[in-house]
């Protein structure tokens, strides 16, 4: 699955935490997700969601 996010203006750790569920959701049953077009503002908040 491929999510475009290259629309999103605003993101929040809410909505970060959602994606990450999501993409981790997906790989325990073997799919993959990809977020692409985040903006790069954005990155650190993803990178460290991703951490927790």
């Amino acid at each position: 699955m491929t999510l475009d996010m290259a629309g999103v203006s605003l993101l929040d750790t809410l909505g970060a935490w959602l994606l990450e569920k999501l993409s981790r959701r997906a790989a325990s049953s073997s799919r993959s997700v990809h977020v692409v077009g985040i903006a790069d503002n954005f990155a650190g908040l993803m990178d460290e969601v991703r951490q927790v």
